[in-house]
């Protein structure tokens, strides 16, 4: 079983949602989608030197505001054989990164998955998570339940949801400065009892490199214009944009 999802772990909406997908009570897993469909004003790149850089960002919409759902989507779905690509600055004039993506994605697993990132989508909209498998389908938006569509779901559990169900929290959406910190406040909180208890942290490196690997993937797909294979680099899966 892998181990949880970076950040996002500490939220009990995918966490049950992982639950049930390793159960296997969504059946056969079909697609999964990840979008995060945000806004960033020029004032938001003009106000730090290192904003939308290659050398310093790393890149765009992609890799800073979108691979928390990559991370999820992985989590879930699972492993990530081969990517297909575009990217773009359609919105934001002068930017040296993306500040729009789309990518097409096939698990290990045969399902199919999409990514669809953006800075340039105003006013900006919650994330979303989508899971279709042979047996069922759920939603998540704004880190809230939105649908839920299983027919295993015993009664006890469609209790359980129902905690998890609500509107979709903006989070960012237009104004990083809105976005919550208590997940990530988990995570540091979590770190540091491993120095203090001498054990593994939930989340290690090998972990955070998964999310990593599959935008790095997007990147290089888009600028070579062609499927790229994962592992990159081979069976040592060397991440390095080419």
């Amino acid at each position: 079983m892998q181990k949880p999802v970076v950040v996002d772990m500490f939220m009990p909406a995918y966490r049950h949602l992982h639950e049930v997908v390793e159960e296997g009570r969504l059946g056969r897993l079909i697609l999964g989608d990840a979008c995060v469909k945000w806004y960033r004003p020029p004032t938001y790149y003009a106000s730090a030197a290192w904003r939308g850089t290659w050398e310093l960002d790393g890149g765009g919409a992609l890799i800073n505001q979108s691979i928390h759902m990559v991370d999820l989507l992985q989590w879930i779905m699972g492993p990530v054989e081969a990517v297909s690509a575009f990217t773009d600055t359609l919105a934001h004039e002068g930017l040296e990164v993306e500040d729009t993506a789309v990518a097409v994605l096939r698990f290990r697993s045969g399902a199919l998955g999409t990514i669809e990132a953006g800075t340039s989508v105003y006013p900006g909209f919650p994330r979303r998570l989508e899971i279709h498998g042979e047996r069922g389908s759920v939603l998540i938006e704004g880190d809230r339940i939105r649908a839920w569509e299983a027919p295993s779901t015993s009664e006890e559990e469609r209790q359980r949801i129902a905690t998890l169900v609500g509107p979709p929290a903006e989070s960012g959406v237009a104004d990083p400065r809105l976005a919550t910190f208590v997940d990530h406040q988990a995570q540091l909180e979590d770190f540091l009892l491993a120095i203090e208890h001498g054990r593994e942290p939930l989340v290690d490196g090998e972990e955070g490199r998964k999310s990593l690997e599959i935008v790095l993937a997007v990147y290089q797909s888009a600028r070579a214009q062609r499927i790229i294979p994962l592992p990159l680099g081979g069976e040592s899966g060397s991440a390095r944009v080419v």
